[in-house]
């Protein structure tokens, strides 16, 4: 009976890594949603996308196509993510699959990553406006 248990609980754990793995390959996405405080950024397959301030069109700056690579982007968030938000993973990453269904919210506390996602993004696209907030609510402090 014993060894029946540790049989069960080592197939569930393997079930539940190729579970996790198969969640998150890139080509299931449409959109990946990185969010940090009220700066969000929204990457398509194509690597191009927009980011900004609030949900105002004007608070926005659009980056144009291979500015990433989406498999990359999604590969390298997934690395990190859960289903629970803490003190310690506050960037929400929200994965859009393709098709009717709805997003899946997650939580990353991977700054370093989160930090040049966006970076990459101010250097590709910016307008006066985004410019103007960066200074008064910058994102990463």
């Amino acid at each position: 009976m014993r060894n029946f248990g540790l049989t069960l609980a080592i197939v569930l754990a393997v079930g539940l890594l190729c579970a996790c793995s198969e969640r998150h390959k890139p080509e299931q996405y449409e959109m990946i949603w990185i969010e940090v405080g009220l700066w969000s950024i929204k990457v398509r397959p194509d690597g191009s996308g927009h980011y900004g301030f609030g949900s105002r069109g004007f608070d926005m700056a659009e980056f144009p196509a291979g500015t990433f690579d989406f498999a990359q982007l999604v590969e390298q968030m997934s690395k990190d993510l859960r289903t629970k938000s803490s003190s310690s993973r506050k960037y929400r990453v929200i994965l859009d699959p393709k098709g009717d269904a709805s997003g899946t919210v997650l939580y990353s506390r991977d700054q370093s990553t989160v930090r040049a996602v966006f970076e990459r993004a101010f250097a590709a696209a910016t307008n006066d406006r985004v410019e103007q907030l960066r200074k008064d609510h910058p994102p990463f402090r």
